[in-house]
């Protein structure tokens, strides 16, 4: 590691270790790139069974402090309760914790840092105003992704609670995008949004990306039926499972019924336990999802709810895997549809086009191929750390950091 550049403090609500779902993976990719020219510190929020890991993040940049999440264990309904009395999102209030906002203080006090990274927007509650130069690595539209999650959800309660805080988040995130000196995203597509909103703002497209070389095509025969890849207790990836198994599984089973879906990821819920079967498949704390991938038939993704990009896809796309998605899952990707992967938004298309790669091997070696190519042209994590490089040039040069809004006041939590 080499520390001859900047010092950067980066700021994010998780530790980037293990990097077992996607936010994690852009936050310790990143922070190990930029760390190869720079002096790079990483201070987190860390739940008490993550203080192992912080020895591995440390390898990667500097230093890094850690900070104990202010959230309970699993799902804070009596905070989520309280929120609804608030203007600001339940998320920005969960992560704004008095513990984090004096340890930003007492970093920028040291008056050293040349810039500060923000990861998501989500931590936008906390006061930067005192900051040198500050960036804001948007790794989805979080007021888009409760929009999305609001359409699709079926119990009322859900669909009411995410509506309601999809309003409060479209404010307090294009208040966060005002308030910053420039702002990452990981698509065109996102970035046409912040512009729109916030004229003449220094924004730019860090694309998520790929490790090239670990994310390997490998040789063999499949072993492992259709694979999905994911966080199995993050939200959208719940929905596609239980999407595809009751509305797209069944169909490929009319003609395929000795066909298996293995969902591979940390984190199996009771709603998909309810799924499994003799040919629902799923695994739990893999530290490995390459092997996996490497022996699919098909990798599938039936994502109806995110924003961003999904790193699921770049990974099975780089392992040159035939992969089938919705539209959503490749939203803001260069895709062209039937070239690099199949696209099917409907459930007898979707399972139309899995029979259409298990049944034409040569079909699936030919979006295997090309997808492959297309990961090596565009989605490397050098590429992608070099535009974010750019975009703390632009913020630096400019030397007129943008006015200090103050955050939104919350009822930070304790």
């Amino acid at each position: 590691m080499t520390s001859t550049g900047r010092r950067i403090l980066v700021l994010t609500p998780y530790l980037p270790d293990p990097p077992h779902w996607g936010a994690s993976i852009r936050v310790r990719e990143l922070v190990r790139a930029l760390s190869r020219r720079h002096r790079v510190t990483l201070l987190s929020y860390v739940m008490p069974w993550q203080y192992e890991n912080v020895r591995a993040v440390r390898e990667i940049c500097e230093s890094v402090h850690t900070v104990p999440a202010p959230w309970p264990n699993g799902a804070d309904r009596a905070g989520r309760l309280r929120s609804l009395a608030s203007m600001a999102p339940f998320a920005v209030r969960r992560l704004t914790s008095p513990a984090m906002q004096r340890s930003v203080d007492e970093h920028l006090a040291d008056g050293d840092y040349d810039l500060i990274q923000v990861e998501g927007s989500l931590m936008s509650g906390l006061d930067l105003s005192s900051a040198p130069a500050t960036v804001l690595d948007e790794h989805n539209i979080e007021y888009e992704l409760l929009e999305r999650t609001a359409q699709v959800e079926r119990a009322m309660s859900r669909r009411a609670f995410n509506l309601v805080e999809f309003l409060k988040m479209r404010k307090t995130e294009r208040r966060a995008w005002r308030r910053y000196d420039g702002c990452a995203m990981t698509s065109e597509r996102e970035l046409t949004e912040v512009t729109s909103a916030v004229p003449g703002k220094a924004a730019a497209v860090v694309p998520n990306g790929v490790d090239l070389v670990q994310f390997a095509p490998q040789r063999g025969a499949p072993t492992s039926g259709l694979v999905f890849t994911g966080l199995m207790s993050y939200r959208p990836n719940v929905d596609a499972m239980t999407y595809f198994v009751r509305e797209i599984l069944p169909l490929i089973h009319r003609s395929r019924p000795a066909e298996t879906l293995t969902m591979v990821g940390w984190g199996i819920t009771d709603e998909i336990r309810a799924l499994l079967g003799p040919r629902v498949l799923a695994t739990s704390g893999v530290p490995d999802v390459r092997p996996y991938l490497a022996g699919a038939a098909a990798v599938v993704a039936p994502i109806r709810i995110g924003s961003g990009t999904r790193l699921k896809v770049l990974e099975a796309l780089a392992m040159a895997r035939p992969l089938v998605s919705t539209s959503l899952a490749c939203e803001g990707l260069d895709i062209v549809p039937g070239r690099h992967l199949l696209v099917a938004d409907n459930p007898s298309l979707f399972a139309e086009s899995v029979i259409r790669v298990l049944e034409d091997q040569a079909l699936a070696d030919r979006l295997g191929a090309s997808g492959r190519q297309l990961i090596e042209s565009h989605y490397g994590w050098a590429a992608s750390t070099a535009k974010l490089e750019e975009l703390h040039d632009r913020v630096l040069a400019a030397n007129r950091p943008a006015a200090r809004v103050p955050a939104l006041p919350l009822a930070m939590s304790s």
